[in-house]
C-alpha cells in the first residue's frame, strides 16, 4: 500500500505471553496496554518513512490480548489520519493522529 491508500501491517504471532509490558497489567487477566499498540503502529509506520506526531484521541472498544494475532490499518486522509487495531474483524482500538514524513 501507499500514503495514498494507506497500509495494513499484521502481527500474526501477537504480543509474547512473556513481554515485560504485560507485568501488573493486569495480573490474574493479562491485556496489552494502548502504549504498546501505539509501538506497534510507530514500528511499522518508521519502515514506511513516517512518524506519529500526534495522538488527537483513542478509544479501546475491546483488550487485546496477549499471544492474540491483529492487524494495524492505516489510512491517511487529508487532515488527519486514523490507526485501527483488529482481532478476527472486531476493533480493538481506533486513534486518529497526525503522521510527519520523513522525507521519503
Amino acid at each position: 500500500m501507499s500514503e495514498d491508500t494507506g497500509w495494513r501491517f499484521e502481527v500474526p504471532l501477537g504480543v509474547p505471553g512473556d513481554a515485560a509490558c504485560l507485568s501488573g497489567h493486569f495480573p490474574d487477566s493479562p491485556i496489552v496496554p494502548g502504549a504498546v499498540l501505539l509501538g506497534y503502529a510507530a514500528y511499522f509506520l518508521e519502515a514506511e518513512g513516517f512518524k506519529i506526531s500526534n495522538i488527537k484521541r483513542m478509544k479501546f472498544p475491546r483488550p487485546l490480548y496477549p499471544e492474540q494475532p491483529f492487524t494495524i490499518e492505516v489510512t491517511p486522509s487529508r487532515d488527519r489520519t486514523t490507526v485501527t487495531w483488529r482481532a478476527n474483524d472486531a476493533i480493538l482500538a481506533r486513534a486518529t493522529v497526525t503522521l510527519l514524513s520523513h522525507g521519503r
